[in-house]
C-alpha cells in the first residue's frame, strides 16, 4: 500500500529529490526533537512528536508539501505524526476551494485504510 504513496509523488514532475531529501530531514529533527524533549520532562515521546508535528504543519501553506512532509513520515513508519500533515493537506484542499482529484481521494483512502488495518 506505501508503493501507491510514493507512486502517486514521483508522478509529481515539482516533487524533486532534493525536496523529498528535505522532507525526511524535516521529519528525522521532529524525532529526535520530540525524544530530547520527552527525555527532559519525563513525557511520551509520541505526544512531543506529535506537538512538534503539529506545529510545523500549522505553519505550511501549501497542499503539496503538507502531503508530501507526511509522506516523509510515513515512509519512515512514523504514522501519528504522517497523520498531522495529511490532515494538514486535507485542510489546506479544503480551504483553497481546489477540486480533489481521484488520486489524491484514493491515496487518502488507502492511507486510512492502511491505519485502520494497522492498529487493529
Amino acid at each position: 500500500m506505501l508503493k501507491k504513496f510514493e507512486v502517486f509523488v514521483n508522478e509529481k514532475k515539482s516533487y524533486t529529490p532534493a525536496m523529498k531529501k528535505k522532507d525526511s530531514r524535516r521529519i528525522e529533527d521532529i524525532v529526535e526533537k520530540g525524544y530530547k524533549i520527552s527525555d527532559k520532562k519525563g513525557t511520551n515521546p509520541d505526544e512531543e512528536m506529535i506537538k512538534l508535528a503539529t506545529t510545523q504543519a500549522n505553519r505550511i501553506k501549501d497542499y503539496d508539501k503538507a502531503y508530501n512532509r507526511g509522506l516523509a513520515a510515513e515512509s519512515d513508519n512514523w504514522h501519528d505524526v504522517a497523520k498531522v500533515f495529511f490532515d494538514r493537506a486535507k485542510e489546506l484542499k479544503i480551504n483553497e476551494n481546489i477540486t480533489e482529484s481521484n488520486d489524491y481521494v484514493l491515496c487518502i483512502k488507502d492511507y486510512y485504510t492502511f491505519m485502520n488495518e494497522y492498529f487493529q
